[in-house]
């Protein structure tokens, strides 16, 4: 992979959507939404069995994101 597209890719005007975020601390999606989210990214929890996480709502559909 060339080093201008993984820079272009992890620009911090990026916003992410992690589908399958989750609230416990011991799963891959927790770990994943947490990360993007202390490196100073705009995250979007997606989960359709959650109703609200981390102080913000989470997007129970996909088709849903902003």
């Amino acid at each position: 992979m060339n080093r201008e597209l993984i820079k272009a890719f992890l620009n911090r005007k990026n916003v992410f959507a992690v589908v399958g975020a989750s609230r416990d601390p011991g799963k891959y999606g927790y770990k994943v939404y947490d990360d993007l989210k202390n490196a100073g990214y705009q995250v979007y929890p997606v989960n359709p069995n959650v109703k609200k996480s981390w102080a913000t709502s989470v997007i129970r559909v996909w088709k849903t994101c902003p």
